[in-house]
């Protein structure tokens, strides 16, 4: 059979043991995955969640966790450094220290290699595609139970082929090329799939333009963006000290692809992808439009520094502009700093910051018209920014208004394009001791993370709350600063659920033994919070009756064995009450796909229809009592 690079990739990481169901092109299949990178605040929660399994031995051949360092949470994420460093020994895990960076500028710099599947609690591990790796956005349970040795359950999607024909001219990049990718595909953030990048005309493409475009898979829409890993990679490999790592990967040319898109470099021009209108625009058309702040984010790589740097040729800039630049990791800035562009960028008047996510706190808000690059088009950047690349950013700064480099006075500057050379120093990274893991390295500091049942017959309890509509995550666990100082303690946090709204819900829950929750629409919605199911599943709530879910908590609930069932109509809504004791006498064997069950209600004599949309496979996750309960079942031979 004729694969491409992607659909390769997903086959030969593929579980032979995969239900008949789920195989095929456009099903879903079961993945052994290579690396994992925890980042941010779930890191510890990730970890913790593994343990809970009862597992002993991380199953992934590689898995980072990068600790993270907000100043105005320093004493929190000290503690969960302390965490991971204790944790680190005893799994076999790789710990990145504060300062060391973002988790994707780590991974990329010092471990991705061709041929591997990762998977990241951020969408920004896309960018190991630029090294012929898939990268995959997962959430805190899913990667829990990866670390535990359970297969990542995955849909196969389609994959659009990207043809590059020509030679970019002066002053258009990978951020220019990404740009016009965002303008050939609209911005549809549920489109999904995968782009791949096909072998002709690729080496014409520095590794910090492919770089840019894999971390910008989000920002199009994509799950994934992947390129060949060629010559150019391999030099960026062999910079690194990693050219072991490197092998030539590519699709079968004959290959047949879901789509195909054709861009010819030579006809590019500097683009602006304008914040306001969220369109794509040359930079000739708004030149002029006043610029106040020009500001780099921490998603750039250290070669997209270097050009800027070197574009800005020692010029100083306007004197109503701002120049802010976030270095993103220890590498870059070291590698900054040893070609001489950090001083370059201070004597021009920037202001900078690095050491990754503490970098981002003072960029926000901006002062007046803003412009800038590095940004992986993720909700953790300003907003309000104009995306365009290194050559417009420079020349904005210098004119104090939006500019085509191509019309500056003396020129654009040095070009400075290609990759390399790198300052390599892994002192930031804590390895383990030894090849084999050490089980006790000492006391650690985790509090357990709650398991829900299995589903072995009818489910029977009071109503222990009935909430209205558009229920925020928020709204079941206000996550303000003094709740979210009690992450580490999951009871601790459950005796604040609902506690906006209802006071007395953590109580009534423990003393009833658990029970149901009932609902209006879009339960969950809002920014997903995993710890809003998990309080949950700690006060055994078994299932959420609502006229409907939002999505992204919806699957929450089913990895956490939380029932997300719909009730029938708004009728039934209004006939149950908080206090009501029901029962689902149908459970487990009449969970089934397409069918309804009934749910009693004892309290005042009636019954009323429950719909769901669980598939095979989830309802299999959520009758086992969720991931973790069933990764614990995996790890105990049960």
């Amino acid at each position: 059979m004729l694969r491409s690079l992607a659909l390769g990739l997903i086959e030969s990481h593929r579980i032979a043991a995969e239900p008949r169901r789920s195989a095929g092109r456009r099903g879903r299949t079961l993945l052994k995955i290579d690396h994992v990178v925890i980042e941010g605040d779930d890191s510890a929660l990730a970890l913790r969640a593994y343990e809970a399994t009862g597992a002993t031995r991380l199953a992934p051949e590689l898995v980072l966790a990068c600790a993270v360092h907000d100043p105005l949470r320093s004493a929190e994420h000290a503690e969960e450094q302390r965490v991971l460093e204790r944790l680190g020994p005893r799994h076999g895990l790789i710990v990145s220290r504060w300062g060391n960076g973002a988790g994707h500028h780590v991974h990329c710099a010092r471990f991705a290699a061709p041929g591997r599947i990762a998977l990241g609690l951020h969408p920004t591990i896309s960018a190991c595609g630029a090294f012929g790796a898939l990268g995959f956005e997962a959430d805190v349970i899913e990667i829990a139970a990866v670390l535990a040795g359970t297969p990542h359950r995955r849909a196969l999607e389609g994959v659009t082929a990207l043809a590059l024909t020509g030679r970019p001219v002066a002053c258009v990049g990978g951020w220019d090329l990404a740009l016009a990718l965002e303008r050939a595909l609209g911005r549809s953030p549920s489109r999904g799939g995968i782009l791949e990048v096909l072998p002709d005309g690729l080496a014409a493409l520095s590794m910090a333009d492919r770089l840019t475009m894999a971390l910008r898979a989000r920002a199009l829409g994509l799950t994934a963006a992947l390129f060949p890993s060629d010559e150019v990679t391999r030099r960026f490999l062999a910079l690194q000290g990693r050219e072991a790592d490197w092998k030539a990967l590519a699709g079968d040319p004959a290959a047949r692809y879901d789509a195909r898109l054709e861009i010819d470099l030579s006809t590019l021009e500097p683009l602006v992808g304008r914040a306001e209108g969220r369109d794509v625009v040359l930079a000739r058309d708004v030149a002029g439009r006043p610029v106040r702040t020009v500001v780099i984010g921490p998603d750039a790589s250290a070669d997209d520094l270097r050009r800027f740097a070197l574009r800005l040729a020692g010029r100083p800039i306007h004197r109503e502009v701002s120049l802010l630049v976030t270095v993103g990791s220890r590498q870059i800035w070291d590698t900054l700093v040893d070609g001489g562009c950090a001083q370059s960028l201070a004597a021009a008047g920037a202001r900078i910051a690095h050491g990754g996510d503490e970098a981002r706190a003072w960029t926000r808000p901006l002062i007046g018209p803003a412009i800038g690059f590095g940004f992986a088009g993720t909700a953790r950047e300003p907003r309000g920014v104009d995306v365009a690349g290194p050559e417009v950013c420079v020349a904005s700064a210098l004119a104090g208004a939006l500019a085509d480099p191509r019309s500056l006075e003396g020129g654009p500057g040095p070009d400075g394009a290609g990759d390399g050379p790198y300052v390599v120093n892994d002192a930031f990274l804590a390895r383990p001791p030894t090849a084999e893991p050490r089980l006790d390295p000492g006391p650690v500091a985790l509090a357990e993370v709650p398991l829900a049942p299995p589903v072995r017959g009818p489910q029977r309890g009071v109503v222990l709350i009935k909430i209205g509509d558009r229920v925020e995550t928020d709204c079941i666990l206000p996550f303000g600063p003094r709740v979210r100082s009690l992450r580490g303690s999951i009871p601790a946090l459950a005796r604040h659920a609902f506690a906006g709204v209802d006071p007395g819900f953590a109580a009534r829950a423990e003393r009833e033994g658990g029970g149901f929750v009932v609902a209006g629409n879009d339960f969950g919605m809002g920014p997903p919070r995993v710890h809003a199911v998990l309080v949950q599943v700690q006060l055994g709530v078994r299932a959420v009756l609502a006229c409907s879910f939002d999505p992204r908590h919806r699957l929450q609930m089913i990895r956490l064995g939380v029932l997300p069932l719909r009730l029938e109509s708004r009728v039934d809504y209004d006939a149950t009450h908080g206090g009501d004791e029901l029962e689902i006498p149908d459970l487990p064997d009449g969970l089934e796909v397409h069918r309804s069950l009934a749910v009693r209600n004892l309290t005042r004599g009636s019954q009323h229809v429950l719909r769901h949309d669980l598939t095979h496979d989830e309802i299999a996750i959520v009758l086992a009592g969720g991931l973790l309960r069933a990764a614990t079942k995996r790890t105990r031979g049960a």
